[in-house]
């Protein structure tokens, strides 16, 4: 079961990782917390884009760097060609499907 935080908890969750807690780091990070399928960054934009449409590719780019950086989440690289971000920032493995696609924590 994924844990829901409030906007302002997200918010002081990154401000405590030393991250400005604007509106585009707080909807990525929730997405990523809410959505434990190790998403690409498009998938990320093609989903936060309905409800903010002025976030860019580059703005879920940016914001997937800084809260990488700051050790709140994950790059999960288990194709070369693709990476997925994962927002569990804990040391754990990962698992592909070979039938589904699907990312799976272990």
């Amino acid at each position: 079961m994924t844990a829901v935080y409030t906007a302002k908890e997200l918010a002081g969750i990154l401000t405590g990782h030393g991250l400005r807690p604007t509106q585009q780091r707080i909807t990525v990070y929730d997405y990523l917390l809410q959505h434990p399928i190790h998403p690409t960054a498009e998938t990320i934009y093609q989903a936060v884009r309905v409800e903010y449409p002025s976030f860019s590719r580059t703005t879920i780019y940016n914001t997937l760097h800084a809260l990488r950086e700051a050790g709140l989440i994950r790059t999960v690289t288990i194709e070369a060609e693709e990476q997925r971000f994962d927002g569990n920032a804990a040391d754990h493995a990962h698992f592909k499907c070979t039938k589904c696609g699907g990312i799976y924590d272990l």
